[in-house]
């Protein structure tokens, strides 16, 4: 019997339970490794910055660590919209204006 235009193949392969079952051992899953913490994971992430520089982490806790910038009055890592005033960041105004910035505003 012939079928027009079907793909018929005469491949034959021995398949052993052996064949399908990969050793523990042997399996190996692609992690990448925190640039912070050093924690390698399969499910981390990369940011890649406006600039082209791109960073590898495991948790959104390492990403700002590195890469929020901090409040100048009091420290706090800005993760929020923040204020700027004059290249200088501020997690509120009222840091902002207790270093001298005048005329700053929270954004709401």
């Amino acid at each position: 019997m012939s079928v027009e235009g079907a793909f018929v193949s005469t491949e034959v392969r021995v398949v052993t339970l052996e064949t399908l079952i990969v050793p523990f051992r042997e399996r190996t899953v692609e992690m990448a490794q925190c640039e912070i913490c050093g924690n390698e994971y399969d499910k981390a992430f990369e940011v890649t910055m406006s600039g082209g520089d791109s960073h590898t982490f495991d948790s959104f806790e390492c990403a700002i660590h590195a890469l929020a910038p901090s409040c100048e009055y009091c420290g706090v890592k800005v993760i929020g919209h923040g204020v700027e005033a004059d290249g200088h960041f501020y997690c509120c105004a009222h840091c902002a204006s207790m270093a001298g910035a005048e005329g700053v505003a929270d954004r709401a």
